[in-house]
């Protein structure tokens, strides 16, 4: 019984005691963190084997920085509790994993490491930062394409000024003859960005030639056969003056005198003149045509066969930048007056012109896979002025968008036309009775066929390669000049003076330096624009000779340079 009230004594003054404590602390003992510190030495390599710690941030820091020997200064900020359980990690790899999903970061300034929270760590970088200004130098894209392209990177408050782009007018004023440049002020790290995205946009851009074939082809094919009644009309069959020709242009009458014989002042027949009683066969331009004549009868039996066979082939090249237009025109622009405007004192016309021939129109654009797309229009046309000086055009065009491989060729469309034409004239009833119905019928059949093919072949243009091809291109310019000139006449005065200057360069390798120079003056004399012939002669001389040399001009600025010393 004595034992019993011992143990109920004893357990009040514990109740009191933890009523105590809770009153004391604010808090359920049962509820405290205990402080568990456990941190393993690190081996020779730096690394920690064990990191165990349940407390407050900077209790961590201060053993770490202590066990480490770094310099660790957290900031008043830096407060709550961490529990952390690390293995086989070093100094750098323990603060990288703890700070930040805490929320802090850290900063090694010389021989010491700051620790913040993320949001003092932010205002920090923030007033240590300062905007700078760099320039950055252009040498293919366009500065305002540059503008646009990296505003996606700058900050807030950035300022971007680019220097003014070329204008496409006359050569006049102060406009800017410099070369590209755009100015940026950022903070450095979008600047970092800028200069990275510069250098990978402007690079040299890749060039393009085009050729472009357009073949046009027809063929006409007329074939007549028959009793052409038409070139009866008009043929007075009771008076021997009365004949008939058939020229290609049309048909003329003559006056005959005899048989066989023409005279008068008649225009001379290309196809048959009979006259009286006649027979007479001729291949002309009209064809076959056979007639007789006598009396009142009259028979004329025509035959022809035109073939005409006609290709046109266009191969225009043109070379240019990626994505940039290219156009070749090789033909004529023929002027028409396509409006005018009349007053009281004057009319004032617009003259407007129309271009034909070989033309071709282009936009390649380069892909990295070695494809090409192509926005294209070749054309092939003819025209002229009507006799009422209204324009007419006949053109043979296309415009499409294709994909090309590099130096391939492809058909980017096509055209092939067959017309078909039978005509027939003959008299009523009579034409319609077989075998003998082709003494009274005519007959003309016509085959027209027309193909037109545009063919069209890029080339990505190596830099070597077109400088190689430029040269040749040049070289064979001279010589087509030089093979014209061969064609002058001798005594013309642009081959006598290269005779001379010829003549003066083999005196000169010879030494004979009297001739040379007489050959060179003569040279200069014959063809005063003749630049090569005066570099000899003031080589042969040993000083320039001028004909102005003490004119008044000369003398006055001489006097004036003088004067000025």
């Amino acid at each position: 019984m004595k034992q019993f009230g011992t143990f109920l004594t004893l357990a009040c003054v514990a109740a009191l005691f933890t009523c105590g404590a809770q009153n004391l602390n604010g808090q359920d003992p049962q509820q405290t963190q205990v402080p568990v510190t456990r941190i393993i030495q690190p081996d020779q390599g730096g690394v920690y084997p064990s990191i165990a710690f349940n407390g407050d941030i900077t209790e961590f820091l201060k053993l770490l920085s202590h066990d480490a020997q770094k310099n660790i200064i957290p900031s008043p900020a830096v407060r709550g509790l961490i529990s952390v359980n690390l293995f086989d990690v070093t100094f750098k790899e323990a603060l990288d994993a703890v700070l930040p999903v805490n929320g802090f970061a850290y900063v090694e300034k010389d021989a010491f490491i700051y620790v913040y929270t993320k949001k003092e760590l932010d205002e920090l970088k923030a007033a240590d930062r300062h905007m700078e200004t760099r320039m950055f130098r252009l040498n293919y894209i366009p500065a305002v394409d540059v503008q646009a392209m990296i505003a996606p990177v700058l900050s807030s408050g950035a300022i971007v000024t680019t220097s003014p782009d070329a204008l496409s007018t006359d050569a006049a004023g102060e406009t800017w003859a410099g070369n590209k440049y755009i100015i940026v002020r950022d903070y450095p790290e979008p600047l970092e960005e800028v200069a990275a995205l510069i250098k990978e946009v402007d690079r040299k851009p890749p060039q393009v030639m085009v050729e472009a074939t357009i073949l046009v082809a027809s063929l006409d094919d007329t074939n007549r056969l028959g009793v052409n009644f038409n070139v009866l009309a008009g043929v007075d069959f009771q008076s021997a003056e009365g004949v008939l020709s058939r020229p290609s242009s049309g048909y003329n009458t003559v006056s005959a005198e005899g048989e066989g014989e023409t005279g008068g002042t008649g225009s001379t027949p290309t196809g048959v003149a009979v006259s009286g009683t006649a027979v007479g066969a001729v291949f002309g331009g009209g064809g076959l045509n056979i007639g007789i004549v006598n009396s009142n009868i009259g028979l004329f039996v025509d035959a022809l066969e035109s073939i005409t066979d006609v290709a046109t082939l266009g191969n225009p090249k043109v070379l240019t930048l990626n994505r940039q237009q290219g156009e070749l025109i090789v033909g004529d622009e023929i002027g028409y007056i396509s409006s005018a405007e009349a007053t009281q004192v004057s009319t004032t016309s617009t003259v407007t012109f129309l271009k034909t021939g070989v033309q071709l129109k282009f936009r390649p654009f380069v892909m990295d896979d070695g494809y090409i797309r192509m926005e294209l229009n070749p054309e092939d046309s003819d025209g002229g002025l009507s006799a009422s000086d209204l324009p007419f055009k006949k053109t043979t065009e296309v415009t499409t968008n294709v994909l090309v491989k590099d130096g391939r060729t492809i058909v980017i469309g096509g055209l092939f036309r067959d017309k078909v034409t039978l005509g027939r004239s003959q008299i009523p009833l009579l034409g319609d009775i077989p075998v003998l119905g082709h003494l009274f019928r005519s007959s003309t059949d016509q085959n027209r066929k027309e193909e037109v093919i545009f063919l069209v072949t890029p080339h990505i243009i190596k830099e070597e390669v077109d400088y190689a091809a430029g040269e040749d291109a040049l070289a064979r310019c001279d010589r087509i000049m030089l093979g014209v000139r061969e064609g002058l006449l001798g005594f013309g005065r642009e081959r006598l003076s290269a005779a001379h200057y010829h003549s003066a360069r083999q005196q000169q390798a010879a030494g004979n330096l009297n001739n040379a120079l007489w050959n060179a003056r003569m040279a200069t004399y014959l063809t005063p624009t003749f630049v090569d012939a005066y570099d000899l002669r003031n080589e042969l001389l040993g000083a320039q000779i001028y004909q102005g040399e003490y004119g008044s001009m000369r003398l006055f600025m001489r006097r004036l340079v003088e004067n000025e010393k």
